[in-house]
């Protein structure tokens, strides 16, 4: 069902499905670029503990941005604290 409603949209507005399309490859290589530099200059161990510190720092700018840093536990705000400073 899905498949066939999904073919009738993308017939409806071609487009647009290839525009989004498009973009989504463009983003695609970009992010193959950016990770392969980003191994490049810190080698794997870099670029896994940059991916952590990312992980936590969504956590953190989502945490204050929907207000839920008000709920946080103290362990919560000594992980983040640990996190970052090592």
């Amino acid at each position: 069902y899905e498949l066939q409603a999904f073919i009738s949209h993308v017939s409806l507005h071609t487009s647009t499905a290839m525009a989004i399309l498009l973009g989504s490859c463009c983003l695609a290589v970009v992010y193959n670029v950016v990770v392969f530099e980003t191994i490049r200059g810190l080698s794997s161990v870099g670029s896994a503990v940059l991916g952590n510190v990312k992980v936590v720092v969504i956590l953190i700018v989502s945490a204050v941005w929907f207000g839920e840093m008000q709920s946080w536990a103290f362990r919560q705000h000594i992980g983040c604290f640990f996190t970052f400073g090592g």
